[in-house]
């Protein structure tokens, strides 16, 4: 089947499948088909970063609303539509959710259960229902209800399953999995906030994804990466802090640590600015600003500083025994505030010439320089209260 779909500020589920039931239900879940419309969803959402905000999704499309409520909440508010104390036959049913489309209307109501003990639940619990709703399950066929008056067991669950695939998908999009390159089930939990079998599941699916000659699925894994770029490639050091958005980042250039995915919490921005060849605009010796435009001009010609911030390791580091080489030759050029080679990790010309201190002495005169603007930004009848004050 091919499916007609593109990410733009009109797209929805019924420019798919039309504005009227007219089809069966297949016999097998389309899986294919939903990961596509969840992939798309997220692009139609502009959504760039993970956990997803579910709570954030009021509306489904331009003119489809989405009310979300917990079981104890719907029961008061509404009771005055559906005259009954229990909304949507959650507990007859015993369900953990159920949605209904209000007749005659674009809104779709979602109830559903909380699980107070393992609250992550009730996220993939949400994520499956938006799934019925954007996959079009209320729309594409003759005999859809979701209540189960007009379908048999087996119809049920192949809708069922492709709510499954989408919310998988959806929560965890396999082309930000892939960009971040998780490795456990762990990471999975942590980043995309679900629950420990819903992230086991997924792991597997990783390992074993391949992406084949499918064109279609790579140009929408290709589109969903770009718009995830800065958080896919979020680079932090556990040791400094420092974080970077980069796709060819190793290193720290701060203090030379291996790069980990995620989001840092130093600024160090004690660095110097340098041209498009590398060398610092103003001498930071002796702060001469005649610096030639020859690109082979690197010293200041009042100080003699070499003015050039690149990576140290400008040979091949061979085995004296096998000839093979260890490390290879690097020689990059590195920003002004690089104290280590963020490719190599090697130390660069300015951190080797003493102009930039160590990150150690850096990051305590920012944390000085900070705490002072916190200080500065505080009301003028503000008053500090001494220890001998505190009623503890």
């Amino acid at each position: 089947m091919k499916i007609l779909t593109k990410s733009s500020n009109n797209w929805n589920f019924l420019s798919i499948i039309g504005n009227h039931r007219k089809g069966r239900i297949p016999r097998k879940p389309r899986k294919r088909r939903a990961k596509i419309f969840a992939l798309e969803y997220l692009m139609f959402r502009n959504i760039k970063s993970l956990p997803i905000n579910l709570e954030g999704i009021d509306y489904v499309f331009e003119n489809y609303e989405w009310l979300v409520f917990d079981y104890e909440e719907a029961k008061t508010i509404l009771y005055p539509i559906l005259k009954t104390d229990d909304p949507l036959n959650i507990k007859e049913r015993n369900a953990l959710a159920r949605t209904m489309r209000i007749r005659g209307t674009n809104i779709f109501v979602t109830v559903y259960r909380k699980n107070e003990l393992f609250p992550r639940r009730d996220y993939y619990t949400l994520a499956h229902e938006l799934g019925h709703i954007v996959l079009g399950h209320f729309f594409e066929f003759k005999n859809t209800s979701l209540f189960r008056g007009g379908l048999s067991d087996k119809e049920y669950a192949v809708l069922e399953r492709e709510a499954e695939v989408f919310a998988a998908e959806f929560l965890m999009p396999m082309p930000v999995l892939k960009g971040i390159n998780i490795k456990t089930h762990e990471e999975i939990m942590s980043i995309c906030k679900v629950t420990k079998t819903s992230a086991q599941i997924r792991i597997e699916e990783f390992k074993n994804f391949k992406i084949n000659q499918d064109k279609q699925m790579y140009a929408l894994y290709t589109q969903v990466q770009k718009q995830f770029h800065d958080f896919i490639y979020s680079r932090h050091c556990v040791n400094c802090g420092y974080g970077i958005i980069s796709s060819e980042y190793i290193y720290c250039p701060i203090c030379g640590q291996k790069l980990q995915w995620g989001d840092g919490n130093m600024i160090y921005n004690d660095g110097y600015k340098l041209d498009k060849n590398g060398r610092a605009v103003i001498c930071p010796v002796c702060g001469n600003e005649e610096i030639g435009e020859d690109p082979d001009e690197q010293y200041c010609i009042i100080c003699g500083t070499y003015l050039v911030n690149k990576c140290t390791h400008d040979y091949d580091e061979i085995n004296n025994f096998s000839g093979e080489i260890i490390k290879p030759a690097c020689g990059k050029i590195v920003p002004g505030n690089a104290r280590y080679c963020p490719y190599c990790g090697s130390e660069t010309t300015f951190f080797r010439d003493g102009i930039l201190k160590p990150w150690q002495e850096a990051k305590k005169q920012i944390e000085a320089l900070n705490f002072n603007e916190e200080l500065d930004e505080l009301p003028d009848d503000y008053e500090m209260v001494s220890e001998d004050d505190l009623p503890f």
